[in-house]
């Protein structure tokens, strides 16, 4: 189940991958609008969302046996957080991840590539009693279990996959 929900959530970021390979490093790290974020942005966000994800998990696992089960609440935060991810809304991103960089495609990507390891090294490697558990605390949505923490990831994804279309679609009008 968890290798199919990361297989999944990969597949999410290979559709955004397959349309920044298009972009040169102008494209990648231009603003279309002052004080609108660049596809980099975007981008060393989702990186940012990913890496507080390993290290929260990460100390988590250190005091596993202090670990609550999942259960109806951590349903109900997963379904809310991923309606909201769904939606054409634009969120602010939480107060605990600062503005991010505007860094070159290539270093940006790297980054993103080493990051997504870390998170399938991470959960293939979750000992399955901790699969149940409240791993991992989402700053708005609170706790989620293991599988809820993975399709908050892919959701959160696709959330930005949409922003960079937005970004791309202002970016050709301003050639226009």
């Amino acid at each position: 189940m968890i290798e199919d929900l990361i297989h999944n959530s990969e597949e999410s970021r290979t559709e955004i991958l397959q349309i920044l390979n298009a972009l040169n490093d102008e494209e990648f790290t231009a603003k279309p609008l002052s004080g609108s974020w660049s596809i980099s942005q975007v981008i060393n966000h989702l990186i940012t969302a990913e890496t507080g994800t390993i290290k929260y998990i990460s100390k988590k696992k250190l005091g596993a046996e202090n670990l609550k089960n999942a259960g109806v609440r951590s349903q109900f935060n997963a379904a809310a957080l991923k309606l909201a991810l769904k939606s054409n809304k634009r969120f602010k991103a939480p107060s605990v991840l600062s503005a991010p960089e505007n860094t070159s495609k290539e270093n940006c990507l790297t980054a993103w590539d080493q990051c997504r390891k870390s998170l399938y090294l991470l959960f293939t490697d979750l000992d399955k009693s901790l699969l149940t558990k409240e791993i991992f605390k989402h700053p708005i949505a609170g706790y989620l279990n293991a599988s809820q923490t993975i399709q908050f990831i892919t959701n959160h994804t696709d959330h930005h996959a949409q922003q960079i279309n937005r970004i791309l679609t202002s970016l050709s009008n301003e050639k226009t």
